[in-house]
């Protein structure tokens, strides 16, 4: 399994190819037809909030889960201290 990072990088680098792909269509409008060209256009800006939502996504999902890991470990820890009877805490 790919890293976060990893995978950030490959998110960085297929916006970074989609908006290439956009300019080159606004550059060149007589190489596209019309219709097709509107089309690929709004699809490249589809894609690209789509990544970047995946992003920020797999930010938050690592962001709970690190909470998540450290809730667990405190209850972990609550649970595996010694149970003091009503006698021992009158002591």
């Amino acid at each position: 399994m790919k890293s976060k990072r990893i995978l950030k990088q490959e998110a960085k680098q297929r916006i970074s190819e989609l908006q290439k792909l956009r300019e080159w269509l606004l550059k060149h409008p007589m190489r596209v037809e019309l219709e097709l060209r509107r089309a690929a256009i709004c699809w490249t800006e589809i894609e690209v909030t789509d990544i970047d939502r995946e992003i920020k996504n797999a930010i938050r999902a690592g962001m709970t889960s690190q909470l998540r890991t450290r809730l667990k470990a405190l209850v972990d820890a609550i649970i595996a201290q010694p149970v003091r009877t009503v006698k021992e805490e009158a002591r």
